[in-house]
């Protein structure tokens, strides 16, 4: 068996996918693959939904192939089918996302020094190539594999494609006759699938991650231990990009909040019959595709929650301010985000953060302001009293 040497060089593709949402197709929430096909997904009916190929830049070389010589004159060819995981990083916050990737199918062309025809002894340029190897040919893929209906064949070459179900076994091919002078595998064609992260969950901004896999005998893409590969590693390099729609929408500027009991002072002023609390509704539109916190800064801080002042006098007393989002949900209770409790930002306390199921557009949402228990019962000691407050709510989409 001839002997055969190569240098320690690595191979590198690269993979982009994106995110923006759609108000067409609100409930959308996977990444786009627009990396351009390269290899066989570029010819018709040959890849499935969500697969894509790309062409490596990777020559593999047999040595010598003798026919029931054993290992070392085989093509034992596996790839890595099993899922990979990857770590993908935020280029500017750090954040880190997963997604998964594996090999669905290998296609390539072998080369012959010699014309199969020449070999076999058949005029027949199909035939030759099937006769040349156990299994008629090529064309059939070892056990374990799976077919791709396709085949090319020239005098000294056949294009080829097997799949490789997940955590196939490695596919073997054998000789019936001998090689003398070995063979090369060229335009090798890489289908893969992937697994990407919810990128409702996700930062916007650009996400960038790598999966290192080692090529040759015993390694992720094993070609057969009579072979020898151009680059002995392969780098996939992974660019995901995000793009998020976000916006709060109030009917008015500086909308202002007016506490009143349900149904108005009447009840007060006629019969001395205390209200059971004082509160008023704000309505706002939500537009998001991106997890954000909600948070207070209050102008009087009373007790972690924001307060209100008697003009005359200066007293401060609390108020409850809650949001309700339908669509949203709290991402440390997974609870819906409906009358959640909101803070000041000086309080101590995490303010709550909310994700969406999906896309949300134009959604009808609520804050409400109330003033409850103790603190109405003070500003009731004080009739004809004005109490009033600057609250600023934050809608904060940073992490």
């Amino acid at each position: 068996m001839a002997a055969l040497a190569g240098t320690a060089v690595a191979a590198e593709v690269q993979i982009q996918a994106s995110f923006a949402p759609s108000a067409l197709d609100p409930t959308r929430n996977e990444f786009t693959n627009d990396t351009p096909n390269g290899g066989l997904c570029v010819r018709p009916n040959l890849c499935g939904p969500g697969e894509k190929s790309v062409l490596l830049p990777i020559t593999v070389r047999y040595a010598e192939m003798r026919p029931f010589a054993g290992a070392d004159h085989e093509a034992r060819i596996s790839v890595p089918s099993t899922w990979r995981r990857v770590v993908l990083t935020h280029a500017d916050s750090g954040r880190t996302a997963e997604t998964e990737w594996r090999v669905s199918f290998l296609g390539a062309t072998y080369y012959l020094t010699r014309d199969a025809r020449e070999t076999t002894g058949n005029d027949n340029v199909s035939q030759a190539h099937h006769q040349l190897w156990q299994g008629n040919g090529w064309s059939e893929p070892p056990p374990g594999c799976g077919r791709m209906n396709y085949a090319e064949a020239g005098g000294t070459s056949w294009r080829f494609g097997w799949r490789y179900p997940e955590a196939a076994t490695t596919c073997v091919k054998r000789p019936r006759h001998l090689i003398d002078d070995g063979m090369q595998l060229r335009e090798v064609s890489l289908g893969y699938t992937m697994r990407s992260p919810n990128p409702l969950a996700m930062e916007a901004g650009i996400y960038t991650g790598q999966l290192q896999l080692r090529v040759g005998p015993g390694g992720d893409f094993d070609f057969g231990t009579n072979t020898v590969a151009s680059d002995n590693e392969l780098i996939v390099h992974f660019t995901l990009t995000v793009t998020h729609a976000f916006q709060v929408t109030f009917p008015q500027a500086g909308p202002k909040v007016s506490l009143a009991p349900a149904g108005g002072w009447s009840q007060w002023t006629r019969h001395g019959t205390p209200p059971a609390r004082l509160q008023q509704e704000l309505p706002f539109l939500l537009t998001t595709s991106n997890e954000f916190s909600v948070k207070m800064r209050c102008q009087h801080d009373s007790g972690g929650r924001c307060g209100i002042a008697n003009a005359s006098t200066g007293a401060v007393v609390p108020i409850d301010v809650d949001v309700t989002m339908p669509g949203m949900r709290d991402m440390r209770s997974g609870a819906f985000a409906q009358n959640t409790p909101l803070v000041s930002e000086r309080s101590g306390q995490v303010a709550p953060r909310f994700t969406p199921q999906s896309y949300l557009q134009n959604r009808q949402a609520r804050l409400r302001f109330a003033a409850n228990g103790p603190a109405m019962t003070e500003m009731l000691k004080a009739p004809a009293s004005r109490w009033q407050g600057d609250v600023t709510v934050v809608f904060d989409s940073e992490p």
